[in-house]
């Protein structure tokens, strides 16, 4: 499998915008102590109200991973469907 950098850029970038999502990308986990917690499918990257900040590279690399596999399934799906109608 060719490692594409236009689909690596995107699924980055895909992975930093749904994590901002509120109630999609963002969890609050305590409420008293108000821990956030940043990602989608997996949360990683945590910030708690100390000002402490959780970081798992593990959670952030699977998401970049399952971005990249969709985005190269709707860019193969698309080549196919542009080489049908020509």
């Amino acid at each position: 499998m060719k490692f594409n950098k236009v689909l690596s850029l995107i699924s980055f970038v895909a992975v930093i915008i749904f994590s901002i999502i509120p109630h999609v990308g963002i969890k609050v986990v305590d409420e008293v102590f108000r821990s956030y917690y940043f990602g989608f499918p997996a949360r990683w990257l945590g910030y708690h109200r100390n000002g402490q900040f959780s970081f798992q590279i593990f959670n952030l690399v699977f998401n970049f991973l399952i971005f990249y596999f969709l985005f190269s399934i709707i860019n193969k799906f698309l080549k196919r469907i542009l080489r049908v109608q020509r």
